[in-house]
């Protein structure tokens, strides 16, 4: 096998050609099948990985969605949650809820829709965030979790995929 196939086994299921060669086209001729399949193979793991490093159900809480999740376009939208402390089921203050809104299913798209946020804090572990959604569609509001006296590494460990459709 020559150096240069072997270096594509070995580095493209980790990273897209646009992160290995730069976003510029620099083939003359079609990419072989191979090539493709081990791209689609590096992004489904790079997804993989970072659905891996979230916990799937929050560890330290509970998360309730109290809106409704289907919400007009290029309105000022808000969607409440209370968070409740897992162990004792009482409301959580002084929490910081940090939230990011992608485009389409959680963790497909990674077309992530501005920087990542604060929610509002209502009281008695309510929270409100706001945003305006400017396409009609399907988005997934990522909720992170800091309880109060806990480390920024507990939002992923309390995170919660909250799906809106935007009409």
């Amino acid at each position: 096998m020559n150096t240069i196939a072997l270096v594509a086994l070995v580095i493209l299921p980790f990273f897209s050609l646009g992160q290995v060669f730069g976003n510029t086209p620099f083939l003359a001729e079609p990419v072989s099948l191979n090539v493709i399949q081990y791209q689609m193979m590096g992004s489904r793991m790079q997804s993989n990985m970072m659905c891996s490093m979230m916990s799937q159900i929050p560890e330290d809480v509970m998360i309730k969605v109290t809106s409704p999740q289907v919400i007009g376009i290029d309105k000022n939208a808000h969607i409440t949650i209370i968070v409740l402390d897992k162990t004792t089921a009482e409301p959580l203050v002084n929490s910081r809820i940090i939230v990011g809104i992608e485009r389409g299913a959680p963790m497909t798209t990674m077309d992530m829709i501005g920087p990542m946020f604060l929610a509002e804090e209502q009281g008695d572990g309510k929270y409100k965030i706001n945003f305006i959604l400017d396409e009609k569609g399907y988005y997934t509001l990522h909720t992170h979790v800091i309880p109060e006296g806990k480390s920024m590494h507990s939002m992923m460990e309390n995170h919660l995929d909250i799906g809106l459709i935007a009409k």
